[in-house]
């Protein structure tokens, strides 16, 4: 990594988001790449902490990143979900998916008892209805996950 050039800085000012999450989103891909990511490679946790905690080395930003996404989205639905589930985790760790974990409202920071978003089952879409009632209750995201991710656990 500390010989890449895509792991080599200028760090990013404000006015640079869209293209610094762009920018982590090529990381990943490299990553994945160069160390052949996948779930048999790295299923345990001590190879996925040893994995972040060398990328901390470079980039906290890139850290934090997949952090959310490995440890808080596919540990999170590999442990609530079912062999039906497993599929998203596959998808998570070939970097298919990017996730995200949406528990933080603005209102109640991550006061799990104060939630305000509501998941409510339509029996004729068969989906989930995620409804977010006042602005003071959105959802964010650790590390701007939330403008990088394309699939989240979503706490309601």
């Amino acid at each position: 990594m500390a010989t890449n050039p895509e792991f080599q800085g200028p760090f990013a000012v404000e006015s640079d988001r869209p293209q610094t999450r762009y920018d982590a989103f090529k990381q990943i891909l490299k990553l994945r790449q160069e160390l052949n990511f996948n779930y048999e490679n790295f299923k345990d946790l001590s190879s996925i902490l040893t994995f972040l905690n060398t990328c901390t080395s470079f980039d906290l930003g890139l850290s934090t990143k997949l952090g959310v996404h490995i440890t808080l989205y596919a540990k999170t639905v590999m442990a609530l979900g079912s062999a039906k589930h497993f599929r998203y985790v596959k998808a998570a760790y070939d970097f298919n998916d990017i996730g995200c974990f949406a528990l933080t409202e603005m209102r109640h920071g991550s006061n799990t008892r104060n939630i305000q978003t509501r998941a409510d089952f339509d029996p004729k879409t068969r989906e989930f209805v995620i409804n977010t009632p006042e602005n003071a209750d959105m959802k964010v995201w650790i590390g701007a996950a939330g403008q990088l991710a394309n699939i989240s656990v979503v706490w309601a």
